[in-house]
């Protein structure tokens, strides 16, 4: 796998999956007894008119892609997580 499948991998699989997960879970919570934050939201989500629906789905891919690529920066080492002067 070169990088540039690597990356549509990423995409398909993680942010594709993760984004479409969330807006599902927005619709109707997944599982048989959903707990209530994920009711809460849902119920708030749905009251939203459409243009406020495609916003909230533009914020959560925002959020999504801005994640991953802070995670694959830190695999690569370019984005240190300690909070020490000695980094890697």
């Amino acid at each position: 796998m070169n990088t540039e499948e690597f990356i549509e991998a990423i995409r398909i699989a993680v942010i594709n999956g993760s984004i479409e997960g969330l807006e599902s879970n927005l619709v109707k919570p997944s599982g048989r007894n959903p707990d209530n934050d994920a009711i809460e939201r849902s119920q708030w989500y749905n009251r939203l008119n459409n243009e406020d629906r495609i916003m909230v789905l533009k914020i959560i891919k925002e959020a999504v892609e801005t994640s991953v690529f802070g995670f694959l920066c830190v695999l690569n080492v370019v984005r240190a997580i300690e909070s020490t002067e000695a980094k890697g």
